[in-house]
C-alpha cells in the first residue's frame, strides 16, 4: 500500500493523506469476495468430513424394530451403512437384529450386556 500526501482542497489543514493500494487493479470488494469464498470453501470441506464419519451410532435399548436400517432404532437417528461408520450394540430389549438392505460397516462393538455374548449370524458378500 502506498501513501500519498497532498493539499486537501478547500480544508483549512493543509494536507490530505489518502492511502492507495500498491497495485492499479486492486479492489477491496474483490479481495472480501475472495476472502469470503475461501471462508465458505473451507467451512464446507469441513462439513463434508463431519457428515462422512456421520453413520455411526448405537442400537438402541428400546427400538422400534429389530430392522438394522431403520434410523429410528439408533442413536443419534441415522443408520451405519457406510466405510467409515461403525456400530455399537450395548443393553438392549431387542437382540434379535435383521438387516433389510444391503449394509457396510467398518466395524461392529459390543460393550456390554447380553449383547457381548451374542452370535452373529450373516450373509456374506466379498465386494471388490
Amino acid at each position: 500500500m502506498n501513501l500519498r500526501l497532498t493539499k486537501a482542497p478547500g480544508i483549512a489543514s493543509p494536507l490530505h493523506i489518502r492511502f492507495t493500494p500498491a497495485s492499479p487493479g486492486w479492489n477491496p470488494r474483490l479481495v472480501r469476495k475472495t476472502f469470503l469464498q475461501t471462508i465458505l470453501a473451507v467451512a464446507i470441506s469441513v462439513l463434508a468430513l463431519i457428515i462422512a464419519h456421520a453413520g455411526s451410532a448405537t442400537w438402541d435399548l428400546n427400538p422400534g424394530s429389530g430392522d438394522w436400517n431403520t434410523a429410528a432404532n439408533w442413536t443419534p437417528m441415522t443408520v451405519p451403512n457406510g466405510p467409515a461408520d461403525i456400530a455399537t450394540f450395548a443393553v438392549s430389549n431387542t437382540t434379535n437384529v435383521s438387516i433389510s438392505a444391503n449394509t457396510e460397516v467398518n466395524g461392529i462393538t459390543f460393550t456390554s450386556g447380553p449383547m457381548r455374548n451374542a452370535i452373529l449370524r450373516t450373509k456374506m458378500k466379498r465386494t471388490p
